[in-house]
């Protein structure tokens, strides 16, 4: 019999897992894996929560929608919630939502509306007497990221309603799905010189976030009207069908498939027929949506926490393919994880194009039998890199099995095991000491990041340039760099040297959480980072921790709690920060951080474009003194902070008569 200890900690474990999966893909676009693996997570942490009521469900992803938006944007907040949608798998699980809408069949003639499942990013667009007014991302579900004017370049979106008369709504929120067709993508990731998106969903969440509108309106982003938030006239619409309806004589994108039915077997027979029209359409889909048609019974019918009663999303089956393994591979990445990759025959899955396949670990390769040149079944569900099922001939002529490398593939020591045969190449540790240069690049985007040192103007290109020329061989190399080190480099003048050593030199002062984060062990996100810190205060009490300790700290489980203990117990990893130490970085909690109270109790509100910090830095430094900084300038804002290209914010800080500074005064 299981302990009540063994179910909490397994929950524990499965949320911490869910929790880091949601940031990864709602906050960095990141899709960590598929659809499919993560439904699968998600209901196996509903069914813990539904059948043991002594579990601790505070703050679990079942409440919550999305994540929290960027602080890279202003905040938009959203009048009416947006909500996420419960899902079905089978024919069974729509019958059971069935009976949960209309028990006893009190509604008569229940009508449902139909419509592709759009796989883009969600959005809400507020119109005010027919002009569009502004637009932002779903976030959290009440406070997204504003995206006004990148969402006004995105064209087929009206910026005045057609046929807009007096007796239509005088303010509303349209919601919907910007996406990208998938020839679009195909087009742009040829245009694109360096890092491409790995799937059109991807492509649309990053080039909606971008800081340059100028760019969102080079990207070929359309939209998909779907629904409503708020609005003024709550008796406008009577139906789901005919709110579709007058979209289009708004001139709304809508989508051409959406259809009414009478009976949840008639959506199911639409759905199957939709599954075979999945291939030949020019966008991606993973599912169906099924809504109740008639408003007034979605409002008495209700809403859950997280997602309207009255819709429901009929995900697909993943897809599967045949295809050949041309070549077995081994990669290592940031972590020092060696991961089995198998090099496949080009193969179309789903629209779109895949020739590397992970195999995960060396059980996996055991478990399936798979050799090179055997044609596998390769299934893709929203994988970025599809996942093989199973064997379907074998074709190989080598009669050796597939076997794990005996030595690391950078420092050429033996490598050893960790649990489920996951292959480190330092125990089950990073070793810091041990980089190969792809996975040393890696370490050093991770570690520079926005979410851990924020170093501005240190992207990829000038990494790369800096370990070509011998100048970073580890991660606290990026200390030592002076403005004569990289004054002779191309690309580089006294400006632009100068301007990256203020932005290392600003960086060194670094909350507890953002440093543990930028170390980058294994499991170990922003929010696991964040609870350390406030667990443990200072760097030094993480030294050697107690495996037992770790895992009561919220959304730490065994597992987790045991990659933190082996890292800060290595001897290696404490020289390094201490080296790190050595070199001024200046490790505080974040109740410390604060070096004065000059702003406590003032309201900030940062606009334009600055060239000495960037938005982030800047709330950072006001944070630091106590202020606070507002997405929206009020009677209660005490400083406008003015960089250039302002907008509309500071005409209206004149108005308000509010002060105003600029970078110079930091």
């Amino acid at each position: 019999m299981v302990s009540k200890k063994e179910i909490q900690k397994k929950y524990l474990d499965l949320k911490s897992q869910i929790t880091e999966l949601n940031e990864s893909y709602h906050r960095h676009d990141i899709s960590e894996v598929s659809d499919e693996k993560y439904d699968s997570l998600f209901k196996e942490l509903i069914d813990f929560e539904n059948n043991y009521d002594f579990l601790d469900t505070e703050n679990s992803p079942t409440k919550r929608i999305g994540f929290s938006p960027l602080d890279e944007f202003q905040k938009y907040s959203h009048r009416k919630k947006m909500l996420s949608l419960d899902n079905a798998f089978s024919i069974n699980d729509l019958s059971d939502f069935n009976k949960r809408i209309n028990p006893k069949e009190k509604f008569n003639n229940l009508k449902f509306s139909c419509e592709p499942k759009m796989d883009g990013v969600a959005i809400s667009i507020r119109y005010k007497e027919g002009l569009f007014h502004s637009a932002g991302t779903r976030g959290d579900g009440s406070i997204g990221e504003d995206v006004t004017q990148n969402v006004k370049t995105i064209q087929g979106i009206p910026l005045k309603l057609e046929n807009f008369s007096t007796k239509d709504p005088k303010d509303f929120d349209v919601r919907g799905e910007i996406y990208m067709e998938l020839s679009s993508f195909d087009k742009l990731n040829k245009q694109l010189a360096e890092k491409k998106f790995a799937n059109p969903r991807n492509a649309a969440a990053g080039s909606l976030r971008q800081l340059d509108s100028k760019i969102v309106a080079r990207r070929p982003l359309k939209m998909i009207a779907h629904g409503i938030g708020f609005i003024s006239d709550e008796s406008y619409f009577e139906s789901h069908s005919s709110m579709i309806q007058q979209f289009n004589k708004w001139g709304l994108p809508t989508n051409n498939l959406v259809k009414e039915f009478l009976s949840i077997n008639d959506c199911e027979t639409y759905f199957n027929e939709i599954s075979l029209l999945r291939d030949s359409l020019d966008y991606e889909i993973d599912g169906m949506v099924i809504k109740i048609d008639d408003l007034k019974i979605q409002e008495e019918v209700g809403l859950n926490a997280r997602s309207p009663k009255w819709a429901i999303a009929r995900k697909f089956k993943a897809l599967e393919v045949t295809t050949k393994v041309k070549k077995i591979i081994f990669n290592m990445g940031r972590t020092g994880k060696l991961t089995p990759v198998a090099k496949l025959d080009p193969v179309k899955v789903g629209g779109v194009t895949v020739s590397n396949a992970t195999l995960h670990n060396i059980d996996e390769i055991e478990r399936l039998g798979v050799q090179e040149g055997d044609v596998v079944s390769l299934k893709r569900a929203g994988d970025v890199i599809p996942k093989i099922t199973k064997v379907i001939k074998k074709k190989s002529s080598n009669k050796v099995k597939v076997s794990a490398p005996e030595i690391c593939l950078s420092c050429k020591r033996k490598v050893s095991y960790f649990e489920e045969k996951i292959i480190f190449s330092m125990d089950d540790a990073i070793d810091l000491n041990c980089f190969s240069r792809h996975q040393f690049q890696e370490s050093m985007d991770h570690f520079v990041s926005k979410a851990a040192f924020n170093i501005d103007g240190l992207g990829t290109k000038n990494i790369e340039l800096f370990i070509e020329k011998g100048l970073l061989k580890q991660n606290e190399d990026i200390f030592r760099l002076t403005i004569n080190n990289l004054e002779p480099l191309p690309g580089f003048a006294e400006k632009s040297a100068h301007k990256l050593i203020s932005s290392i030199k600003r960086s060194m002062d670094i909350s507890l959480s953002r440093f543990i984060y930028a170390l980058g062990i294994k499991e170990v996100g922003e929010v696991t980072s964040k609870n350390l810190a406030a667990e443990y205060k200072s760097i030094e009490n993480l030294f050697f921790p107690s495996p037992d300790r770790l895992v009561e700290i919220n959304d730490i489980g065994e597992v987790v709690a045991k990659n933190i203990s082996i890292f800060f117990s290595d001897k290696k990893v404490i020289k390094k920060i201490k080296t790190m130490q050595d070199l001024g970085v200046n490790i505080t909690h974040e109740e410390q951080i604060s070096s004065s109270n000059e702003f406590q109790d003032m309201s900030f509100v940062i606009t334009g474009k600055f060239s000495k910090f960037s938005r982030n830095e800047l709330k950072g430094v006001i944070e630091s003194k106590g202020g606070k900084v507002s997405g929206s300038i009020s009677s209660k804002t005490n400083y406008l902070v003015l960089g250039e290209d302002p907008g509309s914010k500071l005409e209206k800080a004149k108005k308000l008569k509010i002060d105003i500074l600029t970078e110079d005064d930091f």
